[in-house]
């Protein structure tokens, strides 16, 4: 029976141990990520997505936050490409010079898009219009 007792004591001083162990590996853990998001900028997030719009299963358009300047990417399984810069130009657009991080107004995110693309198709068409009457 001495033998029985034995094995339950090591096992039950292996098992404390195991526990301190993952105790230690966790808050180690903790503190890294708390003092690493300290060297970032007091914790503060330099880039943040705002919101994103899928246009296919692996295509989409993210909205970001980039230092308080908005940014919209397009994202492919393949690449990452840069396709407005919106602050700029929905001051140009609207004539106001509100912050355009409130984006759900008139629609959201998706009516923003559309009224880009919109605004870009229209403006290829009345420059291939102007070309057009030019050559003729």
């Amino acid at each position: 029976m001495d033998g029985s007792l034995d094995i339950w004591a090591a096992f039950a001083r292996t098992a404390g141990m195991l526990a301190v162990v993952l105790t230690l590996v966790v808050f180690l853990l903790y503190l890294v990520k708390r003092f690493s998001a300290m060297n970032r900028g007091g914790g503060r997030d330099l880039i943040r997505v705002l919101s994103v719009h899928h246009l296919s299963p692996k295509e989409k358009v993210v909205l970001l936050d980039v230092m308080e300047e908005k940014i919209l990417i397009g994202v492919t399984q393949s690449s990452i490409n840069f396709l407005a810069n919106i602050d700029k130009e929905l001051e140009a657009d609207t004539g106001e010079g509100h912050d355009t991080g409130t984006c759900n107004k008139k629609g959201g995110f998706p009516a923003l898009l559309n009224r880009k693309l919109s605004a870009a198709v229209s403006s290829r068409r009345h420059k291939r219009a102007e070309g057009g009457q030019d050559g003729a």
